[in-house]
């Protein structure tokens, strides 16, 4: 497993990932947007438009990093 990849680049990941890299902790990566929105719009927004919102940006990264470390497509086959 790889920690601390919070200040990985794209590319970075990729080549740990072709060096055997199979499991990657990804917490604060996938967060840190909702982490910036909640931030700002707690109390500003109705609170369901908030978890809304969150949501999709969480989804978006996880989106992101998948597509990233070129796992889209692959679950269940390791």
């Amino acid at each position: 497993m790889l920690h601390g990849t919070n200040e990985f680049i794209p590319e970075i990941l990729f080549k740990c990932i072709e060096r055997g890299v199979t499991r990657v902790n990804v917490n604060k990566m996938v967060l840190s947007d909702y982490f910036a929105y909640t931030a700002e719009k707690t109390g500003k927004v109705p609170l369901t438009e908030q978890l809304e919102t969150g949501t999709d940006l969480i989804k978006k990264q996880c989106e992101y990093w998948i597509d990233n470390m070129g796992c889209a497509g692959k679950a269940g086959t390791y």
